[in-house]
C-alpha cells in the first residue's frame, strides 16, 4: 500500500466532502489519477490529480458552489492547496472524447477554477 503525506489525505477528505455537498445527486465518483494513483507519487515534486465524474453536466449553481469550495482551499492551510488538479466530467462525456465540444469545470495548480477545454491529452485521462 502506498503511503503519502497526511496533508494529501486531508486535502482529499476536504475535497470529497465539499464536492458531495455541492453536487448532491449529480455526484457519481471521485477518482485519483496520475502519480498518486499509479504509485509514483513524490511528496516533494508531485501534485494530486483528481477526476470527478458527474451524472450530468455541472449546472451554474453547482459550478458556483464548487468554485467557492476551491477558493477555500488555501496553501496557507495545506501545502497541497496549490498542488492539485481537478476536473469534473459528466458520464456521457467520459465515455466519448469530443475535443472542442464541451468545456469542463477544472482547476488547481494555481489555475483559476473555470470551464476549460480538454485537449487531446484527455484521451488518455478518460
Amino acid at each position: 500500500m502506498a503511503t503519502y503525506p497526511t496533508e494529501v489525505s486531508s486535502l482529499l477528505d476536504d475535497l470529497l466532502a465539499g464536492v458531495r455537498a455541492a453536487l448532491g445527486d449529480n455526484f457519481l465518483g471521485f477518482y485519483l489519477r496520475g502519480s498518486l494513483a499509479l504509485g509514483g507519487f513524490d511528496p516533494e515534486a508531485s501534485d494530486v490529480d483528481i477526476l470527478i465524474v458527474t451524472e450530468r453536466g455541472v449546472s451554474d449553481p453547482e459550478f458556483e458552489a464548487l468554485a467557492r469550495l476551491h477558493r477555500r482551499i488555501s496553501p496557507d492551510d495545506n501545502e497541497y492547496g496549490l498542488r492539485y488538479d481537478v476536473s469534473y466530467i459528466d458520464r456521457d462525456s467520459i465515455r466519448r472524447f469530443e475535443p472542442g465540444q464541451r468545456r469542463h469545470p477544472s482547476g488547481g495548480g494555481g489555475l483559476p477554477f473555470d470551464r476549460w477545454d480538454h485537449r487531446s491529452n484527455w484521451v488518455l485521462e478518460r
